[in-house]
């Protein structure tokens, strides 16, 4: 037989209303509570293998070696430096890529104009390029 402890414990209701003596509710919250189990076992091996698989992402770069290579001073975070400082060398390499497309245009312009013998004009195009790159 059930007490009435046991039946607080387990969340047995008033087992009258089931024509049981409490067997068979103890037998249905075990049941219950083995389900749960279950549930619980495989929520907690989906999170180790998450944690697993962040921390081989961790283990494959240095955020204070890079931090520092971006002039990370010590006491800096290092993702809050590498947040800020990763997209301004974007920024950057774009900036770099479209003056190095300029300048290969106006090296370019330069050379035919000198295989064409318009040495002035090779000259203009070279002078177009130094320009702009003296100017930034």
């Amino acid at each position: 037989m059930i007490t009435e402890e046991l039946r607080e414990i387990i969340g047995c209701g008033d087992c009258s209303e089931h024509k049981c003596d409490g067997a068979y509710c103890l037998k249905n919250t075990i049941d219950s509570l083995k389900v749960r189990l279950v549930d619980l076992e495989d929520e907690n091996m989906r999170l180790r293998e998450w944690k697993e698989s962040a921390q081989a992402v961790e283990r494959e770069w240095d955020a204070q070696a890079i931090a520092k290579m971006l002039g990370a001073q010590p006491g800096q975070s290092c993702r809050a430096v590498i947040a800020e400082k990763v997209p301004q060398l974007i920024a950057k390499l774009a900036g770099a890529k479209s003056e190095n497309a300029r300048l290969r245009h106006h090296v370019s312009a330069a050379l035919d104009a000198v295989r064409s013998g318009l040495y002035e004009l090779a000259l203009g195009a070279l002078d177009a390029a130094l320009t702009r790159q003296e100017e930034k």
